[in-house]
């Protein structure tokens, strides 16, 4: 090998060391530039924490527990606890990720179990378990490593700069009137539209600008309640070649604005799309509900989840949002028979998510000797999750939180819109503060009956 050779070899080395220490600073920048306000908050939590004679329970799930800011569940179970507690003071930590399977709570317990140590763990979680979800570790290797991957900042920005520079072709302005695009400011950005959620937001800004020139006018028009054009904008996006969470993200937009211009058949042909995919999508419960409470006698709906019945007949989240609607059209006896029917159904399999999340949430708890507190959800029966955890090591020492009774009693003394907001689960939904206090109180119960 010659002198010029080598040379050339040690060149392209430095080249490439200077190259991979430059991505290695910019990622470090973009995580400190990214990550200053949640080190303060966790030093602020960690501060509280650690005063004398805490005793601190983190509390895990979806948005039943994330939901009510100051009326949440764990808000009112710290207040309920500490008025009642002549031994202790309580902290609550709620670390509850709306929208998000039991799998994502599992998989991050550890770190929080690190960072707050917390003497109980409260877990109110499965409702967002659909079977054919993936928990995390059971993806394949490349799946975790693309997941990961995208958590790299560095890798975002190649992304869209490779993305920038060769943008897909696309067709779709064609299918739109000439005049559409001139109808708002050509300062109008993604940025501008309140309550876009960021993972959306990200990809929409990398869309060709045909396209992003169809998603700010359909987005203006709802913003203007002009909700026919939006919808219609919305649904010819939908047979666009997009991302798949995009494409999801708009047939729900495009369901949105249906309900807002009351078009019963556009919802429809939305809801089936959705069900088909997801035959528990809570967004689908909690518009079905809307739509059958704001015009009862249109059966549209019902009709075509019947028709969805006959064809998945043991499908239970079919059962439920179909009870749902029926309880709001008045045919409560129907929508009853329904719930059981679901009830029945959820009895006679184990969901495997669900399962699989509680095996390692016990694991985690009896290797760190941290005490369990199981909680069911509103109007669903306890005996039915003992039964999903009974093979589980380290299920029989939890305590469980029964909240079935209770509300099925507040129900007879009270309508069901003082208790609940909408009918997410089918016969229970998020709740009023009043159904959240029904909760913190069953919680309350169990932890000071068991600890004090």
């Amino acid at each position: 090998m010659d002198k010029n050779t080598k040379q050339q070899e040690r060149n392209s080395l430095r080249a490439l060391l200077r190259v991979i220490l430059f991505l290695a600073f910019l990622e470090l920048f973009f995580y400190i530039d990214g990550g200053l306000s949640i080190i303060l908050q966790d030093y602020q939590n960690r501060y509280k924490l650690n005063q004398e004679n805490t005793f601190r329970i983190l509390c895990i799930g979806e948005s039943m527990s994330y939901d009510g800011e100051n009326f949440s569940y764990p808000t009112q179970l710290e207040t309920i606890l500490n008025a009642r507690s002549q031994k202790h003071h309580f902290k609550i930590i709620n670390k509850a990720i709306p929208g998000e399977g039991s799998d994502v709570a599992v998989q991050r317990l550890n770190s929080w179990i690190e960072e707050y140590h917390p003497h109980i763990v409260v877990a109110m979680m499965g409702i967002n378990d659909y079977v054919d979800s993936v928990p995390f570790d059971k993806k394949t290797w490349p799946q975790k490593f693309l997941g990961l991957l995208d958590n790299v900042r560095v890798y975002k920005v190649a992304k869209t700069l490779v993305k920038d520079a060769f943008p897909q072709k696309q067709t779709l302005e064609k299918d739109f009137p000439s005049n559409t695009a001139r109808q708002i400011q050509a300062t109008q950005s993604f940025g501008q539209i309140k309550s876009l959620p960021d993972i959306i937001e990200e990809k929409l800004k990398k869309l060709p600008p045909d396209l992003t020139r169809v998603y700010l006018v359909a987005l203006f028009h709802e913003g203007k309640k002009h909700y026919e054009a939006a919808s219609f904008l919305f649904q010819k996006l939908t047979e666009a070649n997009l991302d798949p969470v995009l494409t999801e993200w708009t047939f729900q937009k495009w369901g949105d604005t249906a309900c807002e211009s009351k078009n019963y058949t556009e919802y429809v042909k939305v809801m089936r799309h959705k069900l088909e995919k997801n035959p528990e999508d809570p967004w689908v419960a909690e518009q079905t509900w809307r739509m059958c409470r704001d015009n009862p006698k249109d059966q549209e709906i019902v009709e075509a989840l019947n028709d969805l019945i006959k064809t998945h007949p043991n499908t239970r989240g079919l059962h439920d949002i179909l009870g749902g609607c029926l309880a709001e059209t008045g045919q409560k006896a129907e929508a009853e028979k329904h719930w059981a029917k679901a009830e029945e159904l959820r009895g006679l399999g184990k969901n495997p998510i669900t399962h699989i999340s509680f095996t390692k949430f016990f694991s985690i708890l009896k290797q760190k000797d941290i005490t369990a507190v199981v909680v069911q959800y509103p109007m669903r029966s306890l005996s039915l999750l003992k039964n999903l955890l009974e093979d589980i090591d380290g299920a029989s020492e939890a305590h469980y939180v029964d909240n079935n009774s209770s509300f099925r009693e507040a129900l007879k003394r009270g309508s069901y819109s003082e208790y609940f907001k909408d009918r997410a689960g089918g016969n229970f939904g998020h709740c009023t503060p009043k159904g959240y206090r029904i909760i913190a109180n069953n919680v309350a119960n169990v932890i000071l009956k068991s600890f004090e």
